[in-house]
């Protein structure tokens, strides 16, 4: 197999699971609803029969599995987190939502995607959205068939929005997946973000002065955190390995009024009975790393201003 679905990892649990919160002055989409965001209206991400949040989103091509056993996962499914936090509803831009939906004889395709009015922004998102729907046709159509269970082969796409201030956001993708007459689903969480005034995607480097610092200074508290919490449920070596200061660790990062949110996959940082991971970093722990402080809606110090200034 080739493309977005071409490697899985077999789980024996569904993913991470957290109650739905609604933000000050206004409620939550309720589950099911629509996902698009109106003013500080938070996006829900969990599919229509599901009354709790996956947090996560999409932007690698890895999948993980979780079993599905003929309906949505219920929170009695999930296994016990401590100190994991639904998202900070801060004020969001107000967006639509489109819909790609496909349906064949095999397969049955249903991916949102926000839209902004940025056309840069908006022409990225979309063109993720039809590789995504394109790539999951694709693999399937080249799988063998599993048993002789009548079923189609699904997947569907729903996102949370995040925004640390006006010149930026974050877009946390969620992709679930099954292949028909397959044991186990899968889900792939991933992020995407943007400047808000070019539209254009955010890289590490966009977002600190020293990328390779931002990754230590990750590595380091997301280490510390997470040793705290699971520690006594996972080796040293598995919790070092999937929090070592490397880009491909730290690939779905999104952009907080407080810092940033790593989400960490099922099995990158232990068992998967601890669930996947998050870790919230402050923005004064990532001082060092130099974080572009107009992104959150801060400004930069006068010297750090001039030095970019005279780079420019």
């Amino acid at each position: 197999m080739r493309g977005y679905f071409s490697e899985l990892r077999l789980l024996t649990k569904p993913p991470l699971l957290v109650e739905e919160v609604s933000p000050p002055g206004g409620n939550a989409t309720a589950a099911g609803g629509k996902s698009g965001v109106r003013g500080d209206i938070a996006a829900t991400t969990a599919p229509a029969a599901m009354r709790k949040r996956v947090l996560g989103g999409l932007g690698g091509l890895l999948l993980m599995t979780l079993p599905l056993w003929g309906g949505p996962a219920t929170a009695a499914d999930v296994p016990a987190t401590d100190g994991v936090m639904a998202a900070p509803m801060e004020p969001l831009p107000a967006t639509r939502e489109e819909e790609i939906r496909q349906e064949t004889e095999h397969a049955v395709i249903t991916v949102h995607y926000p839209v902004f009015g940025i056309p840069a922004l908006d022409t990225d998102t979309a063109r993720w959205a039809r590789e995504i729907a394109t790539a999951f046709q694709s693999d399937i159509s080249v799988m063998e068939p599993v048993g002789q269970v009548p079923q189609k082969s699904s997947l569907e796409a729903k996102y949370v929005i995040h925004a640390p201030s006006p010149k930026a956001v974050s877009v946390t993708f969620t992709v679930w997946s099954y292949r028909a007459g397959a044991a186990h689903g899968a889900v792939d969480i991933r992020t995407r973000s943007y400047d808000m005034g070019t539209g254009t995607r955010l890289e590490l480097t966009d977002m600190f002065g020293s990328a390779e610092k931002a990754l230590e200074l990750m590595a380091v508290y997301a280490h510390a955190d997470l040793e705290k919490r699971i520690g006594e449920e996972t080796n040293g070596e598995w919790l070092r390995d999937g929090t070592a200061p490397d880009a491909e660790n730290f690939s779905s990062i999104a952009l907080l009024p407080t810092g940033v949110r790593i989400f960490f996959q099922a099995y990158q940082v232990g068992p998967w009975v601890i669930g996947p991971q998050e870790v919230d970093v402050p923005l004064d722990a990532l001082r060092d790393a130099e974080p572009r402080m107009f992104l959150w809606g801060k400004a930069e110090p006068a010297e750090v201003s001039s030095v970019r200034k005279r780079e420019r």
